[in-house]
């Protein structure tokens, strides 16, 4: 019969076979395997958040402790390896697209603000609340500032857990004149 990969059916089109077909098949289903695990991963996590100002805590904590598009080795306070903030800490990660790398740490997405931005904290043209998101403290204590900030997105947090059990949405890109580039939305 030969390599399948070769010849082509009665209607004139390629089939696949032989070890190049099952190779990528095999390739594929792994990458499903990996989606379902991380789905069923992010619905766990999307049960395990309570607070929303534990959320908006550790939002702040990420942005004051890293630079966009730098990889850097966090060493986390006690009061972040508790079960309470341990979870809250974990879906910030993701709601603001947080890469890990077990020998590089972690990376901000330099598109940080659009991700807050997709989950309701309009950061990029309001700028009363960007001064004062930037103003939390990054120690993971819930003060009476971080309270206020809450209260004005008390939306967030169902906002992410719907994210994570239903994925999230693509960027939008917008052409931006003058740097001649286009940028996420």
């Amino acid at each position: 019969m030969g390599n399948m990969l070769n010849e082509t059916n009665q209607q004139g089109a390629r089939t696949l076979g032989g070890p190049e077909h099952n190779a990528l098949k095999a390739k594929i289903e792994r990458e499903q395997l990996r989606k379902t695990k991380a789905m069923r991963r992010n619905a766990q996590l999307a049960g395990e958040i309570t607070s929303n100002e534990h959320l908006i805590a550790s939002f702040a904590f990420y942005r004051g402790t890293m630079k966009p598009g730098e990889w850097i080795r966090l060493e986390h306070s006690e009061r972040a390896k508790s079960a309470e903030w341990k979870w809250h800490m974990k879906a910030a990660r993701r709601g603001l697209g947080i890469m890990s790398d077990k020998e590089k740490g972690f990376k901000l997405p330099e598109n940080w603000m659009s991700r807050l931005s997709v989950l309701g904290i309009e950061l990029r043209h309001n700028f009363e609340d960007r001064r004062a998101f930037e103003a939390l403290n990054t120690e993971l204590e819930l003060d009476y500032e971080m309270e206020r900030f809450s209260e004005r997105y008390p939306d967030v947090i169902d906002t992410l857990k719907r994210y994570l059990r239903e994925g999230f949405p693509q960027a939008k890109k917008v052409w931006n004149p003058c740097f001649k580039q286009y940028e996420d939305e």
